[in-house]
C-alpha cells in the first residue's frame, strides 16, 4: 500500500510526457552501419517530405554532423538523386503514405537510406522496407528527433547499446556538472553588452563539456545595419586559427609520418633558407617563434611604386597564365609578385632568438606541405581532417558557397577598396590567392569543435585515428620555457603564473588549467582547450567591422570575460539532474 502511494506522489511531481514518451528504437541496423564512420565516403543529402513540419529539427541536427544537401521529395527528379549515396528521410504520421509512394518511385533512394519515423509504424511496414538503417520514436517532440540525429553520428549511444559516443553529441549544461541559468544568463548579458559596445556586429559562442555541445549560440547581425542576423551555420575569416586548424594539423601528420622532423634544418625542405643566417634554423624554432624571423612583411609595399598607387603590373581584371593568383573579385596578382612576396622571407634579416609572435614560416609551409605530399595543400587538408570529420573549413569561400552565409570583414579602404567577404582579410594571405597557412580558413564554430574534440580525445574522432596522443602532447608541450616563451608547436599557452594575474594582466582567463592550449584571431577569433576540465571554449566575431581601428573589442577583453564565465558555472559538487 506505501508503494501505490509514492507512486501516485510520483505521478504530481514528474511531467507526464517524460513518463508517457517511450525510448526511442532501433528497427534495423544493417550491416551494423549506425553510428556512421568514413564520411568522406558519403555524398549524402537529407529529402524533405513537402508536407513536412515548419520546424525540420531533425535535419538541423543531422546537418551539423556533416556538410550534405537538402532536397525536395520528388518523384521525377531520378537524375538529382543519383548524385548521393547516402539519404536522411524524416518521416510524419501524416506524411506515410506520400513518403512510402516516393520510396517505391525512387528504389535506389530507399536502398541508400537512413529513415526515422516520428512515431511507431507499423512492422509489416518496417519490414516491406529495403532501407539500411529505420529508428522510430513514439512522438515527434524536437528533443526526441534531435536524440535520433545524435545516435546516426554516434554523438550519443544507440538504443539497447552501451558503447561510448564516438562523436559530440549534445546536452544540457546542468548534465554535464554546469549551473545552465549561471552560464546562460552571464554569457547572455557579457555578449550582449559587447554588441551594444560595438565590439563586434554578431558572434558565435561554442561551450563543449565531457564530449558534450552544452552551449551553442549565434548573437546579433553580420553587420551594425542589422539586417541579416548571425545564425549557427555562417562562416567566419578565422584569421590566424587558421595556424592551428590548417598548418599545425598538416605539419603533426607529417612529423607522426616522418616526413617532416622537428629538429632538421628548415632549410632541409625549403631551399630558400640555405643562407648563412637561416640555413640552421629548425621547424621546432619556427613553430615556437624562436627563430629569430621578425612579426612579418609589410606585403603591399611589394605590389606598390610608391606609398599610394600599385605598380602599374601588379593586378589584371581578368585571369591569365600570368596572372593566377586572385586576390579579390575581378583582381588578380602578377605570379611574379608571389613569388616575391615568398622570397622576402628568405631575405629579411634575422633578429635575436628569442620568442617573437611571426606570421612568416606559415606563409611558407603551404608550399613545403605540397611538395613533400604531392598534392595542394587545400587538398591534402580536405582528404586527410575535415572531410573525414564531417567539418566544413574553407579557403576563398566566396566562389563556393553563397555570400550571405559569409560573414563580412573590413571595408576595406587601402588595398581592395570594398567590404572584404568570402575573401582572406589578411593582405599577406590574400596576395598568396587566399590560401596561406597564418590565415585563409573560413568555418564556423560548429565545425571547429570537431576538430577540437578529436585533440582532446588523442586525436581520435568518429572511430578514426588522426593523430597519434604523443604527437599531440609534444605539440601542445611549451617548447622554450628557459627563454620565458609561453609557446607549444603552433599552439599558444597560458602566461607563466598566470592564475595569479588579474583579469587585465592574464592571457587568457586567469581560471584556465596550465595545461589548456588554444589560440586567438585578428578578426576577433578566439578557441581554447583544456583537458583537465574536459572543456572546449569557441568565440567568433568580426570585430575588424566595419574597421580595425576601433577599441571597443580589446578594452572589453570580452575573450577572456566570457572564458572566466563558463569557468565560473562549472559546480564544484553538481547535484543530479531529473
Amino acid at each position: 500500500m506505501k508503494k501505490l502511494l509514492l507512486f501516485f506522489i510520483l505521478l504530481l511531481f514528474v511531467p507526464a510526457a517524460r513518463l508517457s514518451a517511450a525510448p526511442v528504437v532501433l528497427l534495423r541496423n544493417t550491416d551494423a552501419l549506425l553510428p556512421l564512420t568514413d564520411l568522406e565516403e558519403k555524398h549524402a543529402a537529407i529529402i524533405r517530405m513537402p508536407s513536412d513540419r515548419s520546424e525540420p529539427v531533425f535535419e538541423r541536427m543531422v546537418a551539423r554532423y556533416m556538410p550534405m544537401a537538402t532536397l525536395t521529395a520528388n518523384r521525377n527528379a531520378e537524375k538529382v538523386y543519383s548524385d548521393y549515396n547516402l539519404f536522411f528521410l524524416c518521416i510524419d504520421r501524416n506524411e506515410e503514405a506520400e513518403a512510402l509512394r516516393f520510396l517505391r518511385a525512387h528504389p535506389r533512394v530507399e536502398s541508400h537510406a537512413i529513415l526515422v519515423f516520428s512515431y511507431k509504424p507499423a512492422p509489416s511496414l518496417i519490414s516491406s522496407l529495403k532501407s539500411l538503417a529505420v529508428l522510430s520514436s513514439d512522438n515527434d517532440a524536437p528533443d526526441r528527433l534531435e536524440k535520433m540525429a545524435q545516435m546516426i553520428f554516434g554523438g550519443t549511444a544507440l538504443p539497447g547499446n552501451n558503447a561510448a559516443p564516438i562523436r559530440l553529441g549534445y546536452a544540457s549544461p546542468n548534465e554535464m556538472g554546469m549551473d545552465s541559468l549561471q552560464l546562460c544568463t552571464t554569457t547572455d548579458s557579457l555578449i550582449k553588452a559587447a554588441i551594444e559596445e560595438h565590439a563586434f556586429p554578431g558572434c558565435q559562442l561554442l561551450v563543449a563539456k565531457n564530449g558534450k555541445i552544452v552551449l551553442e549560440k549565434s548573437y546579433g547581425y553580420q553587420t551594425y545595419n542589422e539586417l541579416t542576423p548571425v545564425d549557427d551555420h555562417q562562416l567566419y575569416d578565422l584569421a590566424s586559427l587558421s595556424k592551428i586548424f590548417g598548418a599545425t594539423l598538416a605539419l603533426m601528420k607529417l612529423v607522426e609520418e616522418g616526413e617532416m622532423d622537428l629538429d632538421a634544418p628548415f632549410s632541409t625542405y625549403w631551399k630558400s633558407f640555405r643562407r648563412p643566417d637561416k640555413q640552421r634554423i629548425t621547424l621546432r624554432e619556427l613553430l615556437a617563434h624562436q627563430s629569430g624571423l621578425p612579426a612579418s612583411v609589410v606585403p603591399l609595399k611589394l605590389v606598390r611604386n610608391d606609398t599610394t598607387f600599385f605598380a602599374q603590373d601588379a593586378f589584371r581584371y581578368t585571369p591569365n597564365d600570368e596572372y593566377p593568383v586572385k586576390v579579390y573579385h575581378n583582381m588578380f596578382l602578377k605570379k611574379s609578385y608571389r613569388d616575391k612576396l615568398l622570397q622576402s622571407i628568405a631575405e629579411i634579416p634575422l633578429r635575436s632568438k628569442r620568442y617573437r609572435y611571426t606570421d612568416l614560416p606559415f606563409m611558407l609551409f603551404p608550399s613545403v606541405i605540397g611538395q613533400l605530399t604531392g598534392t595542394s595543400y587545400e587538398k591534402y587538408l580536405e582528404k586527410e581532417f575535415y572531410a573525414p570529420l564531417g567539418a566544413h573549413l574553407l579557403f576563398n569561400p566566396a566562389d563556393k558557397v553563397p555570400l550571405n552565409q559569409i560573414v563580412p570583414t573590413e571595408n576595406d579602404e587601402y588595398f581592395r577598396f570594398a567590404t572584404v567577404r568570402g575573401y582572406v582579410h589578411d593582405e599577406s594571405a590574400a596576395l598568396l590567392g587566399g590560401v596561406s597557412g597564418n590565415a585563409g580558413l573560413f568555418s564556423n564554430a560548429g565545425d571547429l569543435a570537431k576538430i577540437c574534440q578529436m585533440l582532446l580525445n588523442g586525436g581520435t574522432y568518429g572511430g578514426r585515428q588522426y593523430l597519434k596522443p604523443e604527437t599531440i602532447a609534444e605539440f601542445i608541450r611549451t617548447q622554450y620555457p628557459q627563454n620565458e616563451n609561453r609557446r607549444g608547436l603552433g599552439f599558444d599557452r597560458p602566461l607563466p603564473g598566470n592564475d595569479t594575474l588579474s583579469m587585465e594582466e592574464c592571457y587568457p582567463a586567469a581560471c584556465v588549467s596550465p595545461d589548456s592550449y588554444g589560440h586567438s584571431g585578428f578578426t576577433g577569433t578566439f578557441f581554447w582547450i583544456d583537458p583537465d576540465k574536459q572543456l572546449i571554449y569557441i568565440l567568433l566575431t568580426n570585430r575588424v567591422h566595419p574597421t580595425r581601428n576601433h577599441p571597443a573589442f580589446f578594452d572589453s577583453r570580452i575573450r577572456y570575460t566570457l572564458q572566466q564565465a563558463i569557468y565560473d558555472a562549472i559546480c564544484e559538487d553538481p547535484k543530479p539532474t531529473l
